[in-house]
């Protein structure tokens, strides 16, 4: 649903007039109208009308085209009971509100009705069957479509036209749509973000840049999963397969005989050979254990030591 709101009362200057078109959230719709009234202002008061004369939501209200008030309050009518798709609405201020006027009336559905069993609908004409996506689009099968951001459109790769683009991916926020490279530049349906200008002049290709956006992040919003992945977590095995578990408490005794403690270097040969050696409740397990002893108790030690206040 689209709603055209026009603020142009009487008592301000035609330079601060202004129309905006935006697209309605569905869950909008079933809601009283009040954050249309505030996307607007918003928008007002970021823009050029703003600078010289920003509006207040408080001191304003929605209106139809005959004055009657559309109520934001809680409780009052939902913006689908009230407003019709493509309709005309206007920004008021509440002091040159007629109360004499009421509030806008709730709409009467209208009901289609059931086309009769005899009435024969034609049949719309087949689709094509082609995967080419410049056939699809009615253009030759040699044509290729441009990659850059905001272009996207399909041209002939022997003389490649000069292209008007965009260097970000967009932003979609609420009704507010808008290219990240251009922050400034919002719009709020999708044919005028469309038609937002590019800030970048080249030549089309339809050869990715390294580096560049990536299929999904233009002209359908930021995909986030496939760029933002990191590194994926290791199982025990890869790790164990990527540096072995003997080799680990080597680099760890090195680092507790130099930095830590006094722990003989015999005793961490002991207690290396002894990795993969004889099963549980062996002479060799038993010596294994009572080393691991001696390593723990040396470490806990230090480790007491570098906590304790001084």
């Amino acid at each position: 649903m689209k709603v055209f709101i026009h603020y142009n009362p009487s008592s301000v200057p035609e330079g601060l007039h202004k129309t905006l078109k935006i697209g309605l959230p569905k869950k909008w719709l079933a809601k009283p109208p009040a954050p249309i009234l505030a996307t607007f202002v918003e928008n007002y008061n970021t823009g050029k009308e703003g600078t010289e004369e920003a509006l207040n939501v408080a001191e304003l209200c929605l209106c139809d085209s005959s004055g009657r008030v559309f109520q934001c309050g809680s409780g009052s009518l939902n913006v689908e009971d009230v407003m019709e798709n493509q309709g005309d609405v206007y920004v008021t201020p509440l002091s040159d509100v007629d109360p004499s006027k009421g509030d806008a009336p709730k709409l009467a559905k209208e009901v289609t009705p059931t086309p009769s069993p005899s009435t024969s609908t034609p049949l719309p004409p087949p689709a094509s069957t082609s995967t080419n996506p410049a056939v699809k689009a009615g253009h030759p099968p040699h044509f290729v479509r441009c990659v850059h951001l905001g272009c996207q459109k399909f041209y002939d790769p022997s003389s490649p036209p000069t292209c008007v683009h965009h260097t970000a991916p967009p932003v979609f926020h609420e009704t507010a749509k808008w290219w990240s490279c251009c922050p400034n530049k919002k719009a709020y349906d999708w044919e005028g973000f469309q038609t937002v200008p590019g800030c970048v002049t080249s030549v089309c290709t339809n050869v990715r840049e390294s580096g560049s956006a990536k299929a999904g992040e233009f002209m359908g919003g930021v995909e986030l999963r496939g760029g933002g992945e990191g590194d994926k977590l290791m199982d025990a095995k890869g790790f164990n397969d990527r540096e072995m578990a003997r080799e680990r408490l080597k680099k760890f005794g090195e680092m507790v005989q130099e930095e830590w403690c006094d722990v003989d270097e015999a005793s961490w040969e002991q207690l290396l050979g002894g990795i993969g050696g004889e099963g549980e409740g062996s002479e060799e397990e038993r010596k294994l254990r009572e080393i691991g002893k001696i390593v723990k108790g040396a470490v806990k030690d230090k480790i007491v030591d570098m906590m304790r206040i001084r």
